[in-house]
């Protein structure tokens, strides 16, 4: 569990790829990502979220730039 963890941080702290805005990660697998602007990326992933049935048990996001409104409602609709 060790190695998934230091792997997760690793892929947070790195440089998003290029044209994404925001990526979101379950352990080390990459579920959703995003290349839209302001709030869009958080709203796509809340409409995501809704229709998902893969796992969210570890959930991790790596975004460009995040507020702390925007991380509000990004722990709150998750």
């Amino acid at each position: 569990m060790e190695n998934t963890q230091q792997s997760n941080k690793e892929k947070y702290l790195s440089p998003l790829q290029e044209g994404f805005s925001l990526q979101v990660f379950n352990n080390n697998q990459l579920i959703f990502s995003s290349n839209g602007k302001w709030l869009h990326p958080i709203f796509d992933f809340q409409f995501f979220l809704q229709h998902y049935e893969g796992k969210t048990d570890n959930l991790s996001a790596h975004d460009i730039a995040i507020g702390k409104a925007a991380l509000f409602l990004l722990i709150k609709n998750s």
